[in-house]
């Protein structure tokens, strides 16, 4: 993702907007393991709950031995890597119910979303306009879809320490398009800042995502929206 003050000057103020840049090779680590997650791979971003966001290699040269290289043909925008969240993830089993008690509905189901999260490389200046960008696609094997991809920009960061309930906020910039194309779309929206933001958080924030839950043909059990994002610009 990419945010840019005017189309001229271009600068970004988002560090490693398409996750190329890493502490260490995730494809050469223990990620996606239960013992380790994506901020201790990739620079700059880190998951603000305690969600298990991915970081997916496209790079078909390492398929053999990368466990996050993705097996959909799904290449990153640019690059090699991409960021896969969960924009919704219910259940309607008891057998996937984090309360631990019976779920006869949809509504009633746990909604389990996930995130990233990044510091700016500074903050925004009050009153002025800002576009926001990044490319975003479902992911091939999500049997449902969703809407509202955000953007929410913040003073401080935003933390939670457990998987639920989602953070919901509005954010500065908001999807209103179901995504469910499996090629990248362009989201791009101008905002005004209305505070000194220095921190950016990307997921679904509205509960108004449950009509826009669309069904793909797959379990009925396990209602997953899976996006993929790469390339964010601001």
């Amino acid at each position: 993702m990419v945010i840019n003050t005017s189309a001229l000057t271009a600068q970004n103020l988002v560090p490693n907007p398409s996750f190329e840049f890493f502490k260490k090779d995730p494809c050469l680590g223990r990620f996606r393991t239960g013992d380790e997650v994506l901020e201790d791979y990739i620079k700059d971003w880190y998951i603000p709950t305690k969600g298990t966001t991915d970081l997916w290699n496209s790079d078909s040269s390492r398929k053999g031995q990368c466990l996050l290289y993705i097996y959909d043909n799904t290449k990153a925008h640019s690059g090699h890597y991409l960021v896969g969240i969960y924009t919704s993830f219910k259940y309607d089993t008891v057998h996937f119910n984090y309360t631990n008690t019976p779920v006869n509905t949809l509504l009633e189901a746990v909604d389990y979303r996930e995130y990233i999260q990044i510091r700016l490389t500074e903050p925004l200046t009050i009153g002025k306009v800002y576009q926001a960008k990044m490319f975003a696609a479902r992911y091939r094997l999500s049997n449902f879809q969703t809407n509202h991809l955000g953007m929410l920009f913040s003073e401080g960061p935003i933390k939670q320490t457990t998987i639920k309930p989602p953070i919901l906020s509005t954010p500065q910039v908001n999807d209103t398009i179901v995504i469910a194309d499996t090629n990248w779309r362009e989201i791009s929206q101008s905002f005004v800042a209305q505070r000194p933001y220095s921190y950016l958080t990307i997921g679904n924030f509205l509960m108004t995502d449950i009509p826009k839950l669309s069904y793909q043909g797959k379990k009925q059990s396990q209602r997953q929206a899976h996006i993929i994002i790469l390339t964010i610009y601001l």
